[in-house]
C-alpha cells in the first residue's frame, strides 16, 4: 500500500499542499518494510514509485542517517535499519525481527558465522530468527522456535549480563536444576561465564550449551527493558579468536554500545 491522502495509487496533484516530500519518503520507506529481508535499490525504488533517481538518492541518505535503512553490502540495496518500527501492533517476536534483522544478515555475510536472534521470555528465551553463515562448517546452537532457560549457553549469557545481579541470580537458582541437567559445561563454568560477560559487557562463553562451540550475546533493549539477544555461535579456536575483537566492535557500532 503507498501512502496518499485517498489511498490508490500515488497522486500528487492530491495530496496536501507542500508536502510531496514526505510523502515520498514514507513511500519508500513502506516499499522496504514490505521487501522485508529482500534489499530494494534505489533504481526499483525510481521506477515503482516514479521518483527521480536523485530524489531517491536524497531521501535514501536521510534515511539512512537516521538509521530507518541500512545499504545492504552485497546487492548495494537498502533493507529496514534497526530504528525501523513502523507496525505498532506487532508482537515481541516480530518486533525484534523487524529492528534488529538487518544486523542479523549483516553479520553472517561479514563473519561468516550463524547468526541468531532471541526474545525473552521471563525466566526463558525463544530463538526468532537465525541467519545462516559463509563458513564451510556452521554451529547450530538453536533451532528456531527452540526455548531455552536463561543460563543456557552465550545467547542467555548476554540477557543475564545486561539485567541487575540480583534480579539475574534470582532467575539462575529458579533455573538451576534444568540447567545443571543440560549443560555441557558445569555450574561452575557457566557462573564464572555470567561474571566475566559482566565485565565485558556482552555475553561470552565456550563449550557450555554445545561442546567445541563458542558463542557471544548482545542485549537487546525496548527502552530500558531487556528484550531479548543477538547471538554469533562459531567453532572455537584461532580463526574465532583473530574475529572477536571486530565482531565486538561491529555490534557496539551496529547497536550504539
Amino acid at each position: 500500500m503507498r501512502l496518499t491522502p485517498h489511498g490508490g495509487a500515488a497522486k500528487y496533484s492530491d495530496m496536501i499542499k507542500g508536502a510531496q516530500s514526505a510523502y515520498r519518503i514514507l513511500n519508500i520507506l513502506t516499499l522496504i518494510v514490505e521487501r522485508g529481508d529482500e534489499a530494494v535499490s534505489p533504481r526499483e525504488i525510481s521506477e515503482e514509485l516514479e521518483i527521480p533517481l536523485p530524489t531517491v538518492h536524497r531521501l535514501l541518505a536521510v534515511l539512512k542517517e537516521c538509521r530507518f535503512v541500512v545499504n545492504d553490502n552485497a546487492s548495494r540495496g537498502y533493507k529496514m535499519g534497526e530504528e525501523c518500527i513502523v507496525r505498532p501492533n506487532l508482537d515481541l517476536d516480530q518486533r525484534i525481527i523487524a529492528r534488529f534483522s538487518s544486523v542479523a544478515h549483516e553479520a553472517a555475510e561479514t563473519f561468516g558465522y550463524t547468526t541468531s536472534l532471541y526474545s525473552r521470555s521471563g525466566d526463558d528465551c525463544t530463538c526468532v530468527k537465525r541467519v545462516e553463515g559463509t563458513h564451510n562448517i556452521q554451529v547450530f546452537s538453536s533451532r528456531l522456535g527452540e526455548r531455552r532457560p536463561l543460563g543456557l549457553g552465550s545467547c542467555t549469557l548476554g540477557i543475564l549480563a545486561a539485567l541487575p545481579e540480583v534480579e539475574a541470580d534470582g532467575i539462575l537458582m529458579r533455573n538451576k536444576e534444568e540447567l545443571k541437567e543440560r549443560l555441557v559445561g558445569s555450574w561452575d563454568a557457566m557462573t564464572l561465564f555470567l561474571a566475566d560477560s559482566r565485565r565485558r559487557g556482552y555475553g561470552y562463553a565456550y563449550d557450555l550449551a554445545v561442546e567445541g562451540a563458542a558463542g557471544l550475546a548482545f542485549p537487546l533493549y525496548s527502552g530500558d527493558d531487556v528484550v531479548g539477544s543477538i547471538t554469533v555461535d562459531g567453532l572455537k579456536g584461532r580463526q574465532w579468536d583473530a574475529a572477536l575483537d571486530e565482531m565486538v566492535a561491529f555490534f557496539r557500532s551496529r547497536l550504539n554500545f
